[in-house]
């Protein structure tokens, strides 16, 4: 008998064991988090991450890159089209730097080629006139092309964040990142 009472206790003494660990891990993650905030990585992923979930932040910022003037039905298949690419854009964190209250983040975006598909879409309207003789059916062509474009680039993209009141904040992004996101670039 005394045997299964050391052996009881073994157990009870590893599960305490166990569960001390785990609580030590739970609180210093909770503290990193607390104290320490997240990390510059950590801010920019829940950035982009805004565009895979089609955060209303993003979607009502949706604008028409080009010069074509859209009418509402023409302006509503452009921000679908919008949608899905934000839906399908893939990205990755390649570095953090962080000096002080200031950091840098790089990053990688891989998006549709809007611009290459517009740009393949307006050379052929330049070169079959014919086929297109009013702007609506250019800009329905155009359209068209982006909802099928299935060309892919990959755009780099620092960000730059500051520390204030122990959180990072992420600096506003250049107009031409901001295009890199939208594949307009």
């Amino acid at each position: 008998m005394p045997r299964k009472k050391n052996k009881n206790k073994k157990i009870m003494v590893i599960g305490i064991v166990i569960f001390l660990i785990l609580l030590a891990v739970g609180v210093f993650i909770y503290l990193k988090i607390a104290v320490f905030g997240t990390s510059p990585s950590a801010v920019v992923e829940e950035y982009l991450n805004k565009y895979n979930s089609l955060d209303k932040g993003v979607t009502s910022k949706i604008k028409y890159e080009f010069e074509d003037k859209l009418d509402k039905k023409q302006k509503k298949q452009y921000e679908s089209i919008m949608k899905k690419q934000y839906q399908k854009m893939f990205y990755s964190i390649l570095d953090e730097e962080v000096v002080e209250n200031k950091a840098v983040v790089k990053a990688e975006v891989t998006v549709s080629d809007f611009n290459a598909c517009y740009n393949a879409a307006d050379s052929h309207i330049a070169t079959h006139t014919e086929k297109f003789p009013t702007v609506e059916r250019q800009i329905n062509y155009k359209l068209n092309k982006l909802e099928t474009c299935s060309e892919k680039v990959t755009y780099p993209i620092t960000f730059n964040l500051r520390k204030s009141s122990n959180e990072w904040l992420l600096d506003n992004l250049l107009e031409a990142d901001s295009k890199k996101i939208s594949g307009t670039y």
